[in-house]
């Protein structure tokens, strides 16, 4: 019963012992990501988003526009009028749509839904309004 006792108290120490080293750990952590999210903010040129792209799974388009305005196309005509976008320290928000646009690792322009998108051109059968 002893020998039982003292193995339970042992356990106690032991997982305290690895909770507060987790918590240390993510204590060291958050300077970090902190200073990631910095260095991200001054990454973001949005010149890198200027032009047309186009949705590899879909015939849509988004032309992102100098003059802080996005519009959206399908093949025939436009589904979004010119809208202001806004830049954030992770990318271009699309209010109107809810989601953010932003380069992954491979430098491919995705959504925060995981769309991707490749740079384009409208098709003939629709033009800039």
């Amino acid at each position: 019963m002893k020998m039982k006792f003292i193995s339970v108290i042992l356990c106690l120490i032991l997982s305290l012992s690895l909770l507060s080293a987790c918590k240390a750990g993510e204590k060291e952590d958050m300077p970090k990501e902190e200073k990631q999210t910095e260095a991200k903010a001054e990454n973001v040129d949005p010149a890198d988003f200027y032009g047309c792209w186009k949705y590899v799974e879909s015939d849509e388009w988004i032309v992102i526009g100098e003059d802080g305005n996005f519009a959206v196309y399908d093949e025939f005509e436009v589904l979004i009028t010119p809208r202001p976008y806004t830049v954030t320290p992770d990318g271009l928000y699309i209010d109107v749509m809810d989601f953010l646009l932003y380069f992954d690792d491979r430098g491919v322009l995705c959504t925060d839904d995981g769309l991707e998108m490749m740079f384009s051109k409208l098709p003939e059968t629709i033009s800039e309004e």
